[in-house]
C-alpha cells in the first residue's frame, strides 16, 4: 500500500498580522484570490492577511488569509494560502489556532515549491514531529476536493484568476488511526471510515 510522503514542519516567524485594507505585501493575484474566497466562502468583513517566513534554508515569504465564515452556528475560521510559488490554494477549516494552521498549509506550498511539482487530490503528507511543534497538529493531512465541505461548495476546484490557472484544495487532518487505515487497507477503506465515524473537517 502507498505510504504518506513526509513533509517536515517548519516553524513560522510571523512578520505581518494586520487588517485586510491596506496590505501592500499582497500582489494582484493574491488580492484576487482573497476576493474570490470572500465572495464564494461568504466570509465576514474584515479578513486578516498574514505574511511570514518558515524556518529553514529558504528565506522567502509566505502569505495566507484568515476569515470567519458567515451563516454557521459557531465560529468557524477559513484559513487559506495565498500562493507566491505555486498555483495551489490550500484551504482548511478550524475553530481555533488559525496561525498554526496557516503555517501547516504554508509547508504544503513550500513542498510544491521545493520539488517543483503539484500535489494531487488524495495525497497524504505525514507530519512526523507534529507534537513537537504544536499539540493540535495531526499525524498527517490529506488533500480533498474543495467541495468536500458543504460551506465551500461554491469555490471552484480550478479557475483562471488574472490570467493564471489556480487550484483550490481542502486540507483535512488525519488521526493516527485514519492514517494507519489508509496505509494498510488503502484510500477507499479510509474514506469508508470517514463516513462511518463522521469525519470532522476541522483542525481544531
Amino acid at each position: 500500500m502507498s505510504q504518506a510522503l513526509v513533509i517536515g514542519l517548519h516553524q513560522m516567524d510571523l512578520l505581518k498580522n494586520s487588517a485586510m485594507n491596506p496590505s501592500p505585501n499582497l500582489n494582484k493575484l493574491q488580492y484576487a484570490i482573497v476576493s474570490l474566497l470572500f465572495e464564494y466562502a461568504k466570509l465576514r468583513d474584515p479578513v486578516t492577511p498574514l505574511e511570514f517566513t518558515l524556518s529553514g534554508d529558504f528565506l522567502g515569504k509566505f502569505n495566507a488569509v484568515v476569515g470567519v465564515v458567515e451563516d454557521v452556528d459557531e465560529a468557524v475560521f477559513l484559513v487559506a494560502t495565498l500562493p507566491r510559488y505555486t498555483n495551489t490554494v490550500f484551504v482548511a477549516l478550524t475553530r481555533g489556532q488559525e496561525m498554526e494552521v496557516a503555517r501547516l498549509l504554508a509547508n504544503l506550498e513550500d513542498y510544491e515549491r521545493e520539488n517543483m511539482m503539484h500535489m494531487q487530490l488524495g495525497e497524504v503528507a505525514g507530519q512526523p514531529h507534529a507534537s513537537e511543534v504544536a499539540e493540535f497538529i495531526p499525524h498527517a493531512t490529506i488533500l480533498m476536493p474543495i467541495a468536500t465541505a458543504d460551506i465551500l461548495q461554491s469555490i471552484p476546484p480550478v479557475t483562471t484568476i488574472t490570467g493564471q490557472e489556480v487550484r483550490f484544495m481542502l486540507v483535512l487532518p488525519l488521526s493516527k488511526k485514519e492514517l494507519e487505515c489508509r496505509n494498510t487497507l488503502g484510500h477507499d477503506a479510509m474514506i469508508d471510515m470517514f463516513q462511518k465515524e463522521g469525519k470532522s473537517l476541522f483542525f481544531h
